[in-house]
C-alpha cells in the first residue's frame, strides 16, 4: 500500500507588499505607543524596531500617537547624574516625580542602589564585550552631557527599554551615535523584575549601542535582537529573561530562523546558544564584522564555513538540538539550559501512521525545520529519503524515541541519502525533520518581506523487515510511469565499496549500467528515471535490477515498468 499526504494549506507562498509592511511597521508603533502607556499588556522587550521605525513612519500615526512619540524619542532632562567607576557611563535619574528611582542607598558612593546597579551592569557590559571580546566601544556623541555613554532612567510603562539612534556618523555603513533609555522599576508584567529586569536590560541596549557602531540595517534588525539576548543572557547568565520567548519560538520552528517578529527574533537566540556554546565568543564578532560589507545571514554563513563546517549542515544540527529539550534534556549535552526549554509539539496534521509506503508533499521556507512524528511497526526497519529540487542544501533528521520517552541520537542525512532506522533502534515512534538550510534569494529583503521565498520537498517514508546485504525491494512496484516520476533502489553495504548498477530487460540483455563510484556503509539509493543509455523511455515489461561491489556483494531484484 502507497500513501501520499499532501499538505496543501502548506504550499501557499505569502509575500508582503510594502503597502503591508508599512502596515506592520505603523502597527509596531501603535504597540509602542500602548506599552509606554501602560495600556499594554505583554511588556515590549527593546523598543529599537519602534524607534527606527519612527523615521520612516511617524507620519502615518495619528497625531496624538506621533506627539507621544516624539516627547519620547528625545533627550530627556533628569535631576541628577552619576559617573559610573570605570568612567564609561553617565546614569541620569530623578528621585521625585514620575520618573523617580527607589531612593534606598547601600552603595558606597551613596547614590541611589538602583542607579548604582545600573552603573555596574553597564561597565560590565563594557568590559566583556570591549576588553574581553575586542568589540569597539560605542560611537561618542560630541560630548552630550559630558563623554561618558548616556543612560536615563524614566518611567517606561511597560518598555525594558530601548536604544536611540541619534546622530547619523557615517553612510557606508551607517553607524550613529546613540543613548540608552530604561525603565526606573521593573514592576509589573516583566518577566524578570526590579534589579534582574534592570540588570539585562543595560547589558542588552549597550550591545545595541555597539552594534551602531558596526552598521545599522533595517533588513538585519533580527539580527540585532538576537545578538542582544544572547548578550544580556552571558553578561547575567542566572537571570535567563530569553526563557519566555522560546515557548513561542518552539511553536514556529517551521517559521524562518530570521523572521523579524518580536518573539520569534528574541526567541532565534537559541541558534547563537547552539553556534556559540562550545566555541570562542569572538565568533559573534567576526559575525558583525562581516555585517559591514554584507547582509547578516551571509556574515552568519562566512563566518560558519570559516569553521570548517557547511552552513546547510550547522542549521540541521541547530535544529536537530530542538529535539533534546524539556523533558528530553540530556545532562551535558546540546543546550546547556535544555531542561528549561519546551518540548517540541508535534501539531495532529504531521502525526504519520505507517500503513505502507508513505509520500509526504509539502513545502518549507528557508532557514526552518518542519517536523514529523511518525508512528511505525516496531520490528521493522525504517526509512526517509528527502527529495527537493536543490538537495546540496537541504537535509533531513531522524531520532527514535524509546519506551521511557527518551531519544535515540539524531542521525542526519543530506537531501536524497537516505536516513535509515533500525528495528533494533526503533521502539515505535520516530520523530523526522525536513531542514531547509539555503539562504534566501533575496537577502536585501528577506527579512522585512517575509515570508518570501518557499521550496518544495518531497519526504519518502518506508518501513521494511528485511536489512540483508544488498537490493533492498525498488519502489514503487510496479513502476508506473505516468503515477512515478521515478523508481527508488535502494541497498545495504557492510561495508564502504565501489558500486556499479544495470538494469536489464527480461531478455537479460542490458538498457542501463551506471558506475556508481565509492559508497558508504549503510543505506543507499539509485533513481532510475525509465530510460535507457541513449535517453529514450524503455517500453513496459518487467526489468531487473543488478547490483556487484567491490566487496564482492552481488544482488538482484525485479521490478515491473508500465507505461500506460
Amino acid at each position: 500500500m502507497h500513501v501520499r499526504i499532501v499538505l496543501v494549506s502548506l504550499l501557499l507562498p505569502v509575500t508582503l507588499s510594502a503597502q503591508t509592511l508599512q502596515s506592520r511597521n505603523v502597527a509596531t508603533l501603535q504597540r509602542f505607543v500602548s506599552a509606554l502607556s501602560e495600556e499594554e499588556q505583554l511588556p515590549v522587550k527593546c523598543g529599537l524596531s519602534a524607534a527606527m521605525a519612527f523615521r520612516q513612519y511617524a507620519a502615518d500615526l495619528p497625531a496624538e500617537q506621533r506627539s507621544r512619540l516624539q516627547s519620547v524619542m528625545q533627550r530627556p532632562s533628569l535631576a541628577h547624574s552619576y559617573v559610573s567607576s570605570g568612567g564609561n557611563f553617565r546614569i541620569h535619574y530623578d528621585t521625585e516625580g514620575p520618573h523617580a528611582v527607589d531612593p534606598k542607598s547601600t552603595n558606597p558612593d551613596g547614590v541611589p542602589d538602583y542607579v548604582y546597579e545600573a552603573a555596574r551592569a553597564a561597565e560590565r557590559s563594557y568590559f566583556l564585550l570591549v576588553d574581553s571580546l575586542g568589540f569597539r566601544p560605542h560611537i561618542p556623541d560630541d560630548g552630550e552631557h559630558g563623554p561618558e555613554y548616556d543612560i536615563y532612567i524614566l518611567h517606561l510603562g511597560n518598555v525594558y527599554g530601548w536604544t536611540f539612534s541619534e546622530k547619523q556618523v557615517s553612510q557606508n555603513p551607517v553607524r550613529y551615535s546613540s543613548y540608552m533609555q530604561v525603565d526606573n522599576d521593573f514592576v509589573g508584567g516583566y518577566f524578570s523584575k526590579g534589579l534582574d529586569g534592570l540588570r539585562v536590560t543595560v547589558a542588552h541596549e549597550y550591545f545595541h549601542a555597539i552594534q551602531f557602531a558596526y552598521a545599522y540595517k533595517n533588513e538585519d534588525l533580527f539580527f540585532f535582537e538576537m545578538s542582544a539576548v544572547w548578550f544580556e543572557d552571558v553578561a547575567f547568565d542566572s537571570i535567563n529573561d530569553y526563557l519566555q520567548y522560546l515557548p513561542s519560538f518552539f511553536r514556529e520552528l517551521d517559521r524562518p530562523l530570521h523572521l523579524r517578529n518580536d518573539w520569534h527574533e528574541y526567541g532565534s537566540v537559541l541558534w547563537l546558544k547552539y553556534w556559540l556554546q562550545d566555541r570562542d565568543y569572538r565568533s559573534l564578532r567576526r559575525m558583525w564584522e562581516g555585517l559591514e560589507v554584507r547582509p547578516a545571514l551571509e556574515a552568519i554563513k562566512q563566518e560558519v564555513e570559516q569553521q570548517g563546517i557547511l552552513f546547510p549542515e550547522a542549521i540541521a544540527e541547530f535544529y536537530s538540538w530542538c529535539l533534546y529539550t524539556g523533558t528530553r534534556a540530556v545532562p551535558g549535552r546540546y543546550f546547556e539550559e535544555a531542561a528549561f526549554y519546551p518540548t517540541i509539539s508535534i501539531p495532529p496534521q504531521r502525526l504519520i501512521e505507517m500503513t505502507g509506503d508513505t509520500l509526504i508533499v509539502d513545502s518549507l521556507q528557508a532557514l526552518a525545520a518542519r517536523f514529523f512524528q511518525v508512528n511505525v511497526d516496531p520490528t521493522q526497519n525504517f526509512s526517509a529519503i528527502l527529495n527537493t529540487p536543490s538537495p546540496a542544501t537541504w537535509r533531513i533528521i531522524g531520532a527514535s524515541e524509546t519506551l521511557s520517552g527518551e531519544l535515540n541520537d539524531a542521525v542526519l542525512r543530506q537531501g536524497p541519502t537516505p536516513l535509515l532506522l533500525k528495528a533494533v533502534e526503533n521502539e515505535g515512534k520516530i520523530y523526522v525533520a525536513a531542514v531547509n538550510g539555503g539562504l534566501p534569494d533575496d537577502l536585501q529583503q528577506s527579512a522585512e518581506l517575509l515570508p518570501r521565498e518557499t521550496y518544495e520537498l518531497n519526504l519518502s517514508l518506508r518501513v521494511f523487515g528485511d536489512f540483508s546485504e544488498g537490493l533492498l525491494p525498488p519502489r514503487p512496484n510496479p513502476f508506473i510511469v505516468r503515477e512515478n516520476t521515478s523508481l527508488s533502489v535502494l541497498y545495504s553495504l557492510e561495508e564502504s565499496a565501489e558500486v556499479e548498477l544495470a538494469i536489464l530487460d527480461e531478455r537479460g540483455i542490458p538498457v542501463l549500467r551506471r558506475r556508481i563510484g565509492l559508497k558508504p556503509e549503510g543505506l543507499n539509493q539509485f533513481v532510475w528515471d525509465g530510460r535507457n543509455e541513449n535517453g529514450e523511455q524503455v517500453p513496459s515489461g518487467i526489468y531487473l535490477v543488478l547490483l556487484h561491489t567491490s566487496s564482492g556483494v552481488q544482488s538482484v531484484k525485479k521490478v515491473a515498468v508500465i507505461r500506460p
